[in-house]
């Protein structure tokens, strides 16, 4: 197999990762939006007195226990698919000897589970990654 037949099966994976990491970013969206219809379907059982402040506590509890546990196995994958695209660009940016790969490597937050904690857009990640290793 010569070099053009790997980067066309390299790319071809680049192009299915990347489309997994879009769709898992919207299934996260989706996530959070089934959180409000959970978190006032339980607010309203406990304004109607179906239950109790007991209730209502373990309920808020549990749910924020599975959406966090949800969110972060979704980053997880997200995270394992854009560490794979920064070795796919580093391998094709090192076949053709020029950087033709760059945007995960350069700009991409997928590779931080929990990014949109430590978010700073328009910051490359490279350099976010120095500045946090410094102090």
């Amino acid at each position: 197999m010569d070099d053009r037949e790997k980067i066309t099966i390299l790319l071809s994976e680049y192009s299915a990762l990347s489309h997994q990491i879009t769709s898992r970013f919207a299934g996260q969206f989706q996530l959070y939006s089934m959180l409000a219809p959970v978190t006032i379907a339980i607010f309203g059982g406990y304004f109607a007195n179906y239950i109790g402040w007991r209730a209502l506590a373990g309920l808020l509890v549990l749910t924020t226990c599975i959406f966090a546990w949800l969110w972060f196995d979704i980053d997880r994958d997200i995270a394992k698919a854009a560490l794979r695209i920064r070795e796919i660009e580093a391998r094709v940016n090192s076949s053709a000897k020029e950087p033709l790969l760059e945007w995960e490597t350069k700009w991409g937050r997928g590779g931080v589970i929990g990014k949109r904690l430590l978010r700073r857009p328009f910051v490359p990640a490279a350099s976010h990654r120095k500045r946090n290793s410094d102090g």
